[in-house]
């Protein structure tokens, strides 16, 4: 049997949330350090229509045992462009907000930022002038994308035995 219904009811948070253990994957074209994930423009350019993104996450967060999980490579364009950004680039639509993201994964591993103050713990201490890290400075417009990468990858602790979410 086969049912049609309109997204007004496929994708409202409240009745998909219903379903325990619900997960949601959806992905994004960047992600600032804040956790904000651009996922339908690069910049004021459409990449793509508004999609069910939000509605997924948000029922995903609602459901019992629920997870739901961004991901993206982390970098694009044979890896001369960073996906991760101190601030998404201007005119980018903002699909996901901060507040609803709970699991961002790329190939380093995984990062639970649901209660967490986001990405920006990446580039702390990074100095202005020489890009080293100081402990004393929060300077996070200046990371290089190697930087911003290195310091994700910390933050993941990535051990290549470990691929899991608990």
């Amino acid at each position: 049997m086969i049912e049609m219904h309109p997204t007004d009811f496929t994708n409202d948070p409240y009745l998909a949330a219903q379903n325990d253990k619900l997960m949601s994957i959806n992905a994004t074209l960047q992600i600032d350090l804040l956790g904000q994930c651009g996922s339908e423009s690069l910049g004021p350019l459409p990449y793509s229509g508004t999609g069910g993104q939000v509605d997924f996450v948000r029922a995903a967060n609602r459901s019992r045992d629920g997870k739901s999980f961004i991901v993206l490579p982390s970098t694009a364009r044979d890896d001369s462009l960073t996906r991760i950004v101190p601030i998404l680039t201007p005119g980018t639509h903002v699909t996901t907000s901060k507040n609803d993201i709970n699991y961002v994964v790329m190939e380093f591993g995984v990062a639970q930022l649901r209660g967490n103050s986001g990405l920006l713990q990446l580039c702390h201490g990074l100095r202005l002038d020489s890009g080293e890290c100081d402990g004393e400075h929060n300077v996070i417009h200046q990371c290089t994308t190697r930087q911003v990468i290195h310091r994700f990858a910390q933050a993941l602790q990535y051990r290549p035995d470990r691929h899991h979410v608990g």
